[in-house]
């Protein structure tokens, strides 16, 4: 999971330097295999593990995220790969990145500033749904059942 995290930030980075809609596409998915692997995964401890000891709440947590996220995820990658494909680039084949998109994407990273409540901007309907569900809602959550679980 550690490793395509990594990639899928790769990508994400990629995406902002080269402007190209297309490698949000291939980061998100990384995302999706993530989750999808962790879902499974729960289940199969779900059915396999005899006693978890009073941790049973966190693989319940996993499964309810998996069976939530992993529906709206896909809708969120159709909606990427009409955007990519509207805008022109292909989503099926990988497009290198020339150095000098690179080169100019890193540049206005650092020096372009573009301060917006743009909702677009911020992803329109799917970033907000993500701030508020995800790392507004979820993560705090999530974590406070952890310490719950583990203070035990």
């Amino acid at each position: 999971m550690v490793l395509q995290a990594t990639i899928s930030q790769c990508f994400v980075w990629g995406a902002i330097l080269t402007e190209r809609l297309v490698f949000y596409y291939y980061e998100e998915l990384g995302w999706a295999i993530i989750f999808a692997i962790n879902t499974v995964a729960s289940i199969y401890l779900y059915l396999t593990v005899d006693s978890l000891g009073g941790m049973e709440i966190l693989l319940h947590l996993n499964l309810l995220f998996g069976i939530v996220y992993l529906p709206w995820q896909f809708i969120h990658l159709r909606s990427l790969r009409a955007d990519a494909r509207q805008s022109g680039e292909v989503v099926e084949r990988e497009n290198v990145a020339r150095w000098k998109l690179l080169k100019d994407g890193l540049s206005r990273s650092i020096h372009a500033k573009n301060q917006t409540s743009d909702t677009n901007a911020w992803g329109g309907w799917i970033g907000l749904t993500w701030m508020l569900g995800y790392w507004a809602t979820l993560i705090p959550l999530w974590v406070n059942q952890i310490v719950v679980v583990f203070s035990r």
